[in-house]
């Protein structure tokens, strides 16, 4: 498990950026920021999107590099070169289920990075909401979230609209606006979300034709 405050310190320090500094861009006191660096509070989904994107990284950059992909006789199958595009991709790579990275935030809900290896303008995680997971705020960020509902049910309240999807749902919307999830039963639910950074070029899915109707 990463250790999230580590890895936002990790990564305010990589900009060479002050933790005054930041904090000035979060409008938070510098102690505020330092309670999250220093483990002794969770940020809340909504203030790491804001870390995140005041350091400029995208949201797979909360998890840390070294946390374990698979190392074994076809590691040179596996090993991630940065700076290359997916048409150098060789072999593949396998990222086991126990070595996924992973980070919790506050209200006890998990992030695990579901992709083996970072893909630029995109994010992919398996979020895991515990039984009665509230989140105080809405949160807003730049991109497209693909959301696919993997185990119980997750209610999505995407501005004024609000649905509840259960396992093999799925829901898309502009991350610019207003979005709130959370867990309303007694069970804990997990999903599969897809962020795309940028514009996206959209189309209706192709659905299969349904072979019982009679014409």
């Amino acid at each position: 498990m990463t250790q999230i405050g580590n890895r936002l310190r990790h990564l305010r320090l990589q900009r060479s950026m002050s933790l005054r500094t930041l904090a000035g861009m979060l409008g938070i006191s510098a102690s505020a920021l330092s309670q999250l660096e220093t483990g002794r509070r969770s940020p809340s989904l909504e203030r790491l999107h804001q870390i995140v994107a005041a350091l400029d990284y995208p949201l797979n950059a909360v998890f840390d590099d070294d946390s374990g992909r698979d190392e074994n006789p076809h590691a040179g199958e596996e090993e991630r070169f940065p700076g290359q595009t997916s048409e150098d991709l060789a072999g593949v790579i396998i990222q086991r289920a126990l070595q996924a990275p992973a980070v919790i935030l506050a209200g006890n809900i998990e992030w695990t990075a579901a992709a083996p290896m970072q893909v630029s303008g995109l994010d992919l995680l398996r979020v895991t909401y515990p039984a009665g997971a509230q989140p105080a705020e809405p949160v807003t960020h730049t991109g497209v979230e693909i959301v696919h509902v993997v185990q119980g049910t997750l209610r999505f309240e995407v501005g004024d609209e609000r649905s509840e999807l259960s396992n093999g749902d799925s829901i898309m919307y502009n991350a610019k606006t207003p979005h709130r999830i959370s867990n309303p039963t007694k069970e804990p639910a997990s999903a599969i979300w897809t962020v795309i950074e940028g514009t996206c070029q959209l189309r209706p899915a192709q659905h299969p034709p349904n072979h019982g109707e009679v014409g």
